[in-house]
């Protein structure tokens, strides 16, 4: 999976577990550190609610997520850190209870909508009890060194290290 900057089309890396694999960043090479993801898609047209699985990931936790500080919902905490937890269904709210890569966060794992025609994926939050799925946009931090996903970009684009990015699938 490559991240490619929106305003200005350059693909930045691929995305890789930190060295203490609690969150996502993106490399700047195609290296070991590489995340492998699988997924069962469509090959033509938009497949919906995705779980990509990591297969470099511990096994307890293999699925990409998007991770949130418990007891808040995403529209009101701002935005979800890209990491790994268990498997959780379609059109869940987020969970918690079960393994994830940072302590103390609720998860969400089929939050991905994928463009067979593009290979782009585009995260999509189940926020209930608001009874809304917000179509979030993805932020790289370089400074930080972690991905994202917020439906509020503008409150997160205000310094030179965070950056819009698109997520897409490669095939290697």
């Amino acid at each position: 999976m490559t991240a490619t900057g929106r305003v200005e089309s350059v693909t930045l890396g691929y995305l890789a577990l930190t060295a203490n694999q609690e969150w996502y960043m993106i490399s700047d090479e195609k290296s070991e550190d590489a995340a492998t993801f699988t997924a069962t898609l469509y090959q033509n047209g938009i497949t919906q609610s995705v779980s990509f699985k990591d297969n470099n990931a511990p096994t307890s936790r293999q699925y990409l997520a998007g991770l949130i500080p418990r007891g808040t919902i995403l529209t009101m905490s701002g935005n979800a850190i890209l990491g790994t937890s268990e498997l959780t269904l379609a059109n869940a709210t987020a969970g918690s209870g079960g393994p994830v890569s940072m302590d103390g966060k609720e998860y969400e794992t089929a939050i991905w909508d994928y463009d067979a025609s593009t290979q782009k994926i585009t995260p999509i939050w189940s926020d209930l009890p608001i009874h809304r799925n917000p179509v979030l946009s993805v932020v790289w931090d370089s400074g930080l060194q972690m991905i994202c996903l917020t439906p509020t970009p503008e409150r997160f684009i205000n310094t030179k290290a965070r950056h819009l990015v698109i997520l897409s699938l490669v095939d290697d």
